[in-house]
């Protein structure tokens, strides 16, 4: 009886730390999102997040397929814009990233970089804790970082 108890606590052990640490491959990343929630916003930015929010919760939206990244600012059908031909680049979470802007991804266990030929567009797709997640990025002008620009909570469509 003894052994079974700790069988079971063994497992649901298992089961709560290891569904907390998953990681996803780039096809259960695949669909549309809406845009949720401005998480983090760079200080250097000229709007708060409350301002992002206003603009684009429940209108912007994404599109992410196999070798096609498309953004849709507004409700409409037509695209904003569209980078094609790009490769997802699965990296380290913390990868180019300051000490202090790792903090922002403390919750996040999968990234996709965004390449196309070879060069990355400052785009990522982030996971973690069942939440998706868009990641802007600039480049550093005092390091070999890149700063994080923005995070947006998205919500999965399909």
């Amino acid at each position: 009886m003894k052994k079974i108890s700790l069988l079971l606590l063994v497992l649901i052990s298992f089961l709560v730390v290891g569904c907390g640490n998953k990681q996803l491959e780039i096809t259960e990343l695949y669909g549309k999102y809406q845009y949720g929630e401005c998480v983090y916003i760079n200080n250097a930015s000229y709007v708060t997040e409350e301002q992002q929010n206003k603009l684009y919760q429940g209108i912007s939206r994404y599109s992410f397929k196999e070798k096609v990244y498309t953004y849709y600012e507004t409700k409409s059908t037509e695209e904003t814009f569209s980078i094609e031909n790009i490769e997802y680049k699965q990296v380290n979470v913390n990868e180019s990233l300051s000490k202090e802007d790792q903090l922002l991804l403390k919750k996040v266990t999968t990234r996709y970089d965004l390449y196309r030929s070879g060069k990355f567009q400052g785009y990522s797709l982030l996971y973690g804790k069942d939440k998706y997640y868009f990641m802007e990025t600039r480049n550093s002008s005092t390091e070999d970082n890149i700063i994080i620009w923005q995070i947006v909570e998205l919500k999965k469509l399909d």
